[in-house]
């Protein structure tokens, strides 16, 4: 049976290969900084937690991109999956202080399993905004570490008291190509 952790560590490493894969390709000596980055935050696996995102430069201050997210918390699982869109006050996307907005879908089960017999499965769509500071670092400029807050406002959640989700980066950690 595969769990959605197991399906975004899957997707995740399969991310980090392709990335490897262009990483080997030829590059000039001195390449210019990276328009891509591929992370995700190590520690949260200890945590039965995980996200990953994939960001993407496409203007000197502005990033576009896609993460996913895993929380199993007492008997209840959340994944998220947002496109964002971060702007870099400073003009050096991908590093320094942004400011992001996102959309995406969360899907909330707290079917509690044989205990208590409730299924109460339900994805809603949200939007938010969040703060990141991000550095890509290294003599190839290709490690990249990012912490971040945000919430996001979910839209017919259903009767749920859950109607406003924190999304954090505490710290993620990986690729910049």
């Amino acid at each position: 049976m595969h769990t959605p952790l197991l399906r975004f560590r899957t997707l995740f490493l399969l991310a980090i290969g392709l990335t490897g894969a262009q990483l080997a390709h030829a590059q000039p000596a001195t390449s210019p900084s990276p328009a891509h980055v591929v992370s995700a935050n190590p520690f949260g696996l200890m945590l039965n937690w995980f996200n990953a995102e994939y960001e993407q430069r496409v203007s000197p201050s502005i990033t576009v991109g896609a993460g996913g997210s895993f929380l199993s918390n007492n008997d209840v699982d959340y994944v998220n999956s947002d496109a964002f869109l971060r702007y870099y006050p400073a003009g050096a996307a991908l590093n320094g202080f942004a400011l992001g907005a996102k959309a995406g879908l969360t899907r909330i089960d707290d079917s509690c399993g044989a205990y208590c017999g409730r299924g109460n499965t339900r994805t809603a769509f949200g939007i938010g905004v969040d703060t990141n500071y991000s550095r890509v670092v290294g003599k190839g400029q290709h490690l990249y570490v990012g912490a971040g807050f945000g919430l996001k406002r979910l839209f017919n959640a259903g009767d749920s008291a859950l109607k406003v989700i924190p999304t954090v980066r505490i710290v993620n950690v990986g690729v910049a190509f």
